[in-house]
């Protein structure tokens, strides 16, 4: 063990390496789910693979269609 001041030099300097290196998996944690983040939303893009990504998609219903909601208005209207 080097020769230091104190016993709070040497759990300094100890604290320093232990965040360095947490730091360091952090870093490359949030990166790669970042990284997963962008693939998944450009899977989710291609609908075939939609429904293997997403089982919530099948409960989503009908799209949205224009002419729907102006035959409902004039029905309505």
């Amino acid at each position: 063990m080097p020769d230091y001041k104190s016993d709070s030099d040497y759990y300094t300097k100890l604290f320093i390496i232990f965040f360095n290196q947490v730091s360091k998996v952090f870093s490359k944690a949030l990166i790669l789910l970042c990284i997963a983040l962008c693939l998944f939303q450009m899977i989710l893009r291609i609908n075939v693979f939609r429904p293997y990504v997403s089982p919530v998609d099948r409960l989503e219903g009908e799209p949205f269609s224009r002419s729907n909601v102006n035959d409902w208005m004039d029905g309505n209207g």
